[in-house]
């Protein structure tokens, strides 16, 4: 995506099988506010201008067996959410390194 995040979900359940998200102009992808719920399985978010992935404001998907790589900020950015970012995945090579903050619950930041 040229134009900004490559997937932003602000209410629902949403669920990434075995995708690539990259070279968008924000975020790879972007989950916002407390219906945003889901699931991220499989994936790589690469190459993004900013993160891999932006959970904030109550978020809740599940982060897992995902790489999140070469990203300019983090490979994922978490705040206040209440998702899980699980071990098994793969997070190197992002500008400012690759988890900021953590959610309420769930396993947060196995690298």
């Amino acid at each position: 995506s040229s134009s900004g995040s490559g997937l932003g979900v602000e209410g629902g359940d949403v669920t990434l099988l075995s995708s690539k998200v990259h070279d968008c102009r924000n975020h790879g992808l972007v989950f916002l506010g407390p219906t945003a719920r889901g699931a991220v399985r499989g994936c790589e978010l690469a190459k993004n201008k900013l993160n891999g992935v932006l959970l904030r404001d109550g978020a809740s998907p599940a982060i897992e067996g995902s790489r999140l790589v070469n990203n300019g900020a983090y490979g994922a950015s978490l705040i206040d959410c209440r998702g899980s970012l699980a071990a098994g995945n793969e997070i190197r090579g992002n500008g400012k390194g690759g988890v900021s903050g953590e959610c309420d619950d769930g396993d947060d930041a196995a690298v």
